[in-house]
Parts: structure tokens; C-alpha cells; sequence
């Protein structure tokens, strides 16, 4: 769950959702942390989502039914949500994919059983997703050549850090630099919502 976290944040970082997003995200985050560091299981699996009720006498249940409204709303958010979970789930696959090639896991079933659990996350958003493109395609076409900026923008600062880390570049030029990215990162807001 960590790791989710920590690719919620970069996502975040680089201005490929939105507070709001990344509020709720990391919010259900914690509460899948909290389940499990009290003994329950990771995901509380509710029928539908009425069963989740604003009127709950637990506080997370009254929490999680706001902030499951949050997420819901328009096209834009819906599908940067399913991406959203895409991207984590298969970043969060390729790193429990490499940890279960350790030799630290002295039981292999347990990380297994977790790398099936994400799988199935992984599925539920590309599926989605691709509802979503179905609904309507130029839109969700627009949003992707969107959020394709900012992964080159993202791409564009991790270069200019390699070459400063490497004394390529001297410190001036490589503030420059990023401050001229972070300009355009926060400058490109996606605003051709429907």
C-alpha cells in the first residue's frame, strides 16, 4: 500500500491529478492501512456502494461514503481516476514483481497472494478505462495527449537531474532548468472539460 502511495504522490508531483484526486486516493490508501495493521483484511468488500452510509456510526464508513462521492462527478475525473489506479496497480506490480524475485521472501505464497490482489485492481481500471473510451473517445483521446505532455515534462526533469548529478551541467543552468519545467508543469491544467 506504501508503494501506492509513493506513485500517488509522483503522479501528483507532477501535476497529472488533481488535490482532490490525490486526497481521496491517499485517504482510502490509509484506510486499507489501517484495516490491515488492525487485523482485518485489506479491503472491506461491500455489496455496492449504498452499502456504504453517510449516517454510519463508524467515522471512516462516513469518510470513505464523502470521499467515494468526491471521485465520482464528470468524464474528466472519472477516467483520470481509472488511469490513476492503472498506472499505480502496474507500478505496484512491477515492484512486488521484482521483491518476490529476492531471496527475502522466505514464503513466496504471501507475495503471490498479493500480486493477485493488485491484479485484479489492475483489470477493474484498465476495464474502466476502456468503458470510459468507449462512452466517448475523442474526449478521453484529448485527456490522454494531455496527461502525454506532462510524462514528457516528467521525463524532461529526470534528465536534466541525471545530468546535473553527473557534473554535466553546472548548478545555475540546472535551476534554470527546473524551474522553467516546474513552470510548465503547473501551467498546463487540463480545462477542456464537457
Amino acid at each position: 500500500m506504501w508503494i501506492e502511495k509513493e506513485y500517488l504522490h509522483e503522479m501528483y508531483k507532477y501535476n497529472e491529478i488533481s488535490e482532490e484526486i490525490h486526497f481521496s486516493r491517499t485517504a482510502k490508501i490509509e484506510t486499507q492501512a489501517a484495516r490491515v495493521q488492525s487485523g482485518n483484511p485489506q479491503i472491506r468488500w461491500f455489496k455496492s456502494s449504498t452499502d456504504i452510509k453517510p449516517t454510519s456510526w463508524y467515522p471512516i464508513e462516513r469518510l470513505m461514503y464523502y470521499l467515494s462521492r468526491c471521485d465520482k462527478g464528470d468524464s474528466h475525473n472519472e477516467y483520470v481516476i481509472s488511469r490513476t489506479k492503472y498506472i499505480v496497480t502496474q507500478n505496484v506490480l512491477n515492484d512486488l514483481e521484482r521483491l518476490k524475485q529476492t531471496d527475502f521472501w522466505y514464503d513466496k505464497k504471501h507475495i503471490v497472494k498479493i500480486i493477485d490482489l493488485y491484479k485484479k485492481f489492475h483489470e477493474n481500471a484498465r476495464q474502466e478505462m476502456s468503458e470510459l473510451w468507449v462512452k466517448d473517445e475523442e474526449f478521453v483521446d484529448s485527456i490522454n495527449a494531455h496527461l502525454l505532455n506532462k510524462s514528457i515534462i516528467k521525463s524532461e526533469e529526470k534528465l536534466i537531474e541525471e545530468l546535473y548529478h553527473k557534473d554535466m551541467i553546472t548548478e545555475k543552468i540546472y535551476l534554470q532548468f527546473v524551474e522553467e519545467i516546474d513552470d510548465e508543469i503547473w501551467k498546463t491544467h487540463y480545462t477542456n472539460k464537457k
